[in-house]
Order: structure tokens, then sequence, then C-alpha cells
């Protein structure tokens, strides 16, 4: 599931990072690039079904201006905020968001869970995205 997830990555230009936070932390993405972060993924063998569930969550991010505002704070417009300039792109239609499920799913895998999770600033680069829980079933 790792490799699917950083070939997917590839395809789209995206930077692509596998482990814990604290790795992640370390990453730097480039300026306008979007970067995928998996976690460590658990996975749940099904004999019977002949399935493998792949469980764990994924972080969808691009650098941001710790200075903005999230939306309309301080009476900014919020349009210059950091919802409208680098979250709603990342869960458009279209997005990065959208394109890796469709990927997923047309890479022969099911999609049993998607939640997502809003983030600002998120660690020492201040990203800005969204954190997605995942359950997603491999056919064997």
């Amino acid at each position: 599931m790792t490799e699917a997830f950083r070939t997917i990555a590839t395809a789209n230009s995206w930077d692509f990072s596998y482990g814990r936070d604290d790795f992640h932390n370390l990453e730097v993405p480039e300026e306008g690039t979007t970067a995928l972060y998996l976690d460590p993924i658990e996975t749940e063998k099904n004999f019977e079904r002949a399935t493998k569930v792949h469980s764990g969550r994924f972080m969808m991010l691009v650098k941001s201006d710790l200075d903005n505002v999230y939306d309309a704070q301080k009476d900014q417009d919020k349009t210059t905020g950091k919802f409208k300039s680098n979250i709603e792109p990342i869960k458009a239609e279209n997005g990065p968001l959208e394109t890796l499920e469709l990927a997923i799913m047309c890479a022969g895998y099911g999609i049993n869970q998607w939640r997502c999770l809003e983030v600002i600033n998120l660690f020492d680069q201040n990203l800005d995205g969204v954190i997605i829980n995942f359950r997603i079933t491999e056919y064997l």
C-alpha cells in the first residue's frame, strides 16, 4: 500500500514522505508543491475473503505563511485566508485529494473510509492542508 501511495505521488509531482510525524517534521516541501506525508500503515489480512484492509492516515499539505489568518479574522478578506488559498484547493473537485482518491480506486483498491480533518500551521514549516484517516481494501 505504501508503494501505491508513493507511485501516485510521484506521478503527480507531489513531495512524498513515509514515516512517523517526527520524520515528516524534518521534510521541507518546495513552495507551491503539494506534499503527501504517509504515516505507518496497519494491515489486516482476511483469508476467507481474500482481502487485505489497510488502515492509517496521511497528510496532504502545502507550505503556508504563518502570518495569514485562517478565514476572515482581523477583518481580513476571506479569499486571502489559509482556508481559501491553501485548504480549499486541495479538497476541490479535480484537486489533489480527488486525484488521489480516483488513482487509488483505479488501481483496484476499494475505499471503505475516508475521514478528513483540516489542519493549519502543522509542523515547524507551517503547513496547511488535510489529514485523512483511511481504510482501504486490497483484493487478493
